[in-house]
Parts: structure tokens; C-alpha cells; sequence
């Protein structure tokens, strides 16, 4: 298992400040990162490829995101969206593309237009995981998670653990049951169903985690509930020698220290 973390922290700046940004990561000990297309595009492949080796850095993975009604007005763009980003990331060593999206009206029409979008990943050599949120869980019984569960077999799931205990479900029984079809995990410290940050108010329904703009629930890795000695223990164990856990800050302080504590906290912990 490898431990990496997410760009997302630092929005645009991977794509306006590429060097700075991965050198800073790599400051941290962190073995790897991963990048969203929305902010670093997929058209600087070599770009990407030497600024990576100039910091000493993997790609763990590249994250694309693809509105989930595109799923079903417009299924033959949505995953021409996920091969451009597949297409993008086949030539790096980690070929690993995430994939998120929140609940939908159809989601069984939604699941099986994402299998088909995994099956022209795999063509191309490239593992396709669906990243959650906390609505593929909550809304309608958990009605996403259960479709992709069972109408995309082709597809991986890259579970966000923090989200998943979000939406109200046992980490461990999740993974339990996708076992075979998880290689790359989120890791986040749940703090509890009720966790606000001082100062902090509700600014959007959770159910709907969408662009990031919403109210964090998260605090940094240490902060919380999670006991990170029992589920790296399991992780380990869990997940492929090649596959990774991701630490993921999506808002507060840009400072790479946040990533730094967050690693020697990790292994402070085995």
C-alpha cells in the first residue's frame, strides 16, 4: 500500500504553479498525489510527466468528474469524458482515473452507462474507480452505491471512507463487500455526524456534495474519531501491494505542513 495526497487543497495553482505545487507535496513524505482534470486539464501530458520527475513524485491518480444527469440525457459524453481523461493518464506508471458524482433520478441507467465507460478504460489499460460523496448513501437507501455495486461490475469503487461514514455506513462492511474491486481509498478523520468547525454554519445540504463548495466536516487527520491504527492495519492487508490511500483536504489553509502532520501522524500509527 502507498499513502499519497490530493491537489484539490490547492485548486488552480496545479495548474498555474505546477512546480510549486508538487515540490511542495513532495516535501511531505507523501509518496504520491492526485490531480483533478477540472484543474489541470488533459492536454500537458509532458508537461505534467517531467515536472512530476523534476519534484521526485508519483501520479497516484487523476480525478474527472462528470455531471450525473450527462449519465442519462447524454451517456455516449459522459464517457467520451472519462476516456479522454483515460486516454490522458495510460502512459503514467499509476493508471488509475477516479470518477465522482452524487445521486440521480436513474440509477440503474446511470450505473450501467458508467460500466461501459470502465469497460473502454480497461481497453485502454486504465482502472476506473467511482470516487463517493455522502449522497450515494444517503439519498433513496443508499439507491447509487447499490446500482454501481450491482450494474457496474466492470467498474472499481475508490471510497472516500470519511464520506462513507458520512452517509451513515460501516467503512469495513463497504469495503467487505467490494472486496476484489478496490485498490484506492480516501482517507478522511470522521469526527462525528454533528462535527462543524468552530466558527463555522451549515452552508448547503450534505446529500449534495457538489464542486466542493461546501461546508468541510472534516477536521485534519488526528482531529477526530477515526481510529486510523485499526483501519490502516486493515488497509494493509486489504489492498494491493501497488495500491494506494489518499489523504484528502479539500478547503482551509493552502500550507503543505496540513499534509506533512497528516503523514507523520499516518505513521505514528503503524
Amino acid at each position: 500500500m502507498k499513502l499519497g495526497c490530493h491537489c484539490v487543497l490547492f485548486r488552480e495553482k496545479i495548474a498555474t504553479d505546477t512546480h510549486a505545487v508538487l515540490s511542495g507535496m513532495a516535501s511531505t513524505g507523501f509518496q504520491g498525489v492526485e490531480m483533478g482534470a477540472r484543474f489541470f486539464g488533459t492536454e500537458r501530458k509532458e508537461f505534467l510527466q517531467q515536472a512530476l520527475q523534476a519534484a521526485g513524485i508519483q501520479l497516484a491518480a487523476l480525478h474527472v468528474g462528470v455531471p450525473m444527469d450527462t449519465w442519462l440525457t447524454d451517456p455516449d459524453k459522459a464517457i467520451a469524458i472519462v476516456t479522454d481523461a483515460a486516454n490522458f493518464i495510460k502512459d503514467f506508471p499509476n493508471k488509475n482515473l477516479t470518477m465522482s458524482g452524487n445521486a440521480c433520478a436513474d440509477p440503474e441507467a446511470a450505473a450501467r452507462a458508467m460500466d461501459k465507460a470502465a469497460l473502454a478504460c480497461r481497453e485502454l489499460g486504465v482502472t476506473l474507480g467511482y470516487h463517493n460523496h455522502a449522497s450515494e448513501f444517503l439519498v433513496d437507501d443508499a439507491a447509487m452505491y447499490k446500482a454501481i455495486r450491482d450494474f457496474a461490475p466492470h467498474m472499481n469503487f475508490a471510497f472516500d471512507l470519511g464520506w462513507v461514514q458520512k452517509g451513515g455506513y460501516d467503512p469495513y462492511q463497504v469495503l467487505e463487500e467490494n472486496r476484489g474491486r478496490v485498490s484506492y481509498v480516501h482517507l478522511r478523520d470522521f469526527a462525528g455526524q454533528k462535527y462543524l468547525p468552530e466558527g463555522e454554519e451549515l452552508k448547503d445540504d450534505y446529500t449534495r456534495h457538489l464542486g466542493g463548495d461546501i461546508t468541510p466536516f472534516f477536521p485534519d487527520l488526528g482531529g477526530g474519531q477515526t481510529d486510523f491504527r485499526k483501519m490502516l492495519a486493515f488497509l494493509s492487508d486489504y489492498l494491493p501491494e501497488d495500491g494506494w490511500a489518499v489523504v484528502e483536504y479539500e478547503t482551509g489553509e493552502q500550507d503543505f505542513g496540513r499534509y506533512a502532520k497528516a503523514r507523520a501522524f499516518l505513521d505514528s500509527q503503524v
